[in-house]
């Protein structure tokens, strides 16, 4: 995981397979180092920063990968600063049902859209 993530903070522009690639190889246990890697993304521009609202968090998971997508959000928790933020993902439906268990064993409440 470490490697991945200093192979695509190297990068100037990841693609958005990289970005895939280097999350895949983050697990549960290294969910900063996906974080790490959505950052990369966001700086590159590939995916918006989150939308801050009161006591919501929107991450947008568009076209995201299950391991990316777990990366953005609590990359975006740390951003916002605000770790009980309730997080609302758009985009991709079909990925919200596996990451709801993902992130609520992580503690992350995922809120309906």
């Amino acid at each position: 995981a470490d490697r991945a993530v200093q192979i695509v903070e190297g990068l100037e522009a990841p693609s958005p397979a990289l970005l895939a690639d280097a999350a895949a190889a983050c697990d549960d246990a290294h969910v900063e180092a996906a974080a790490r890697i959505w950052r990369a993304g966001v700086q590159a521009g590939l995916y918006p920063t989150p939308a801050r609202g009161d006591d919501v968090l929107t991450v947008d998971a568009h076209a995201m990968t299950a391991p990316l997508a777990v990366g953005a959000v609590v990359g975006a928790l740390q951003e916002c600063g605000d770790a009980q933020a309730v997080v609302v993902l758009t985009g991709d439906e079909d990925l919200k049902p596996q990451l709801r268990s993902r992130l609520e064993a992580l503690g992350i409440e995922l809120g309906a859209t």
